[in-house]
């Protein structure tokens, strides 16, 4: 999931799940991305042989949409924006430490669970370092867990003696997303004319969804080529940097389902079939 936050005029920090994947819908035009209120996803008949009319439409809004651009956003979901705030607030204190406190936590200490701090320019695009910093989190597995010492399975690094509340808050929005994950797959099954269960059963709960959470924060930077700033592409997605929204390289994100949240205008969506850049709605209720 990725959130736009503008701190200041130099900075925006984002946010990423990678899931592992009385409605009015504005459905997408040529310079339109759907919004989709997704409320009666939630009034308990999705997920029963007989879902309301209500449900009826917005999956369908939810399967054109997968079927068009790809992409959508959705309003009226199920998870807090006290929880979002909290989250906000927390990420700034993080990447706001001093530089020797957040590599005490890089993701390289975290062996193959891949959790905890990704460094300026530690990644790159194609050749390209990306013009940002990271926390790199998931759900929390002990050495219990079967899958334990697999690539992206292990322990999260925190910096629980600076912000101990961190670890609370990112854990339990990893739970609610992962919550909505489910949900808009449950829509999606129903849309191919699939039992509601179906993404749940063969691909998610086998034998659990792989949650890979990414808090970034891009900066301001010039590149040494091209005089723009560089952040790179996420599937298709421009994300913003300062006042302009540039492209390095694309890039593809993998998994089934990316879940983004928008606070501040720039992001974009690369509609592939026709090669446009079209802009999303940046409204703090309106969330791809």
């Amino acid at each position: 999931m990725v959130t736009g936050l503008r701190t200041n005029a130099e900075t925006v920090i984002d946010h990423e799940l990678h899931f592992f994947l009385l409605p009015t819908h504005s459905m997408a035009s040529a310079d339109l991305i759907p919004v989709i209120n997704v409320t009666p996803l939630f009034d308990g008949t999705l997920q029963t042989t007989t879902p309301s009319p209500a449900v009826l439409e917005t999956v369908r809004a939810i399967h054109e949409a997968c079927t068009s651009t790809g992409f959508f956003q959705v309003i009226c979901t199920n998870v807090s924006p006290l929880l979002i705030k909290s989250l906000q607030a927390c990420l700034e204190r993080f990447f706001g430490l001093p530089d020797e406190e957040k590599l005490a936590l890089h993701v390289e200490k975290g062996g193959p669970a891949w959790r905890g701090y990704m460094p300026w320019g530690g990644e790159g695009t194609k050749g390209r370092p990306d013009m940002k910093e990271g926390l790199y989190a998931g759900a929390e597995h002990t050495e219990e867990h079967p899958l334990f010492g697999n690539p992206i399975y292990g322990r999260n690094q925190f910096p629980d003696d600076k912000i101990p509340e961190l670890r609370a808050v990112v854990l339990n929005y990893i739970d609610e997303i992962t919550k909505l994950g489910k949900v808009l797959c449950d829509a999606m099954s129903v849309g191919l004319g699939l039992e509601h269960d179906y993404m749940r059963k063969y691909i998610l709960d086998c034998p659990e969804p792989v949650q890979l959470f990414r808090a970034f924060r891009y900066c301001k930077k010039e590149s040494e080529d091209c005089g723009v700033y560089g952040i790179g592409e996420h599937s298709g997605i421009l994300v913003p940097c300062s006042d302009i929204v540039v492209v390095l390289t694309a890039r593809i994100d993998f998994g089934l389902l990316t879940i983004l949240s928008q606070h501040g205008p720039g992001l974009q969506v690369r509609k592939f079939a026709k090669s446009r850049v079209v802009p999303t709605d940046p409204s703090s209720d309106a969330n791809p």
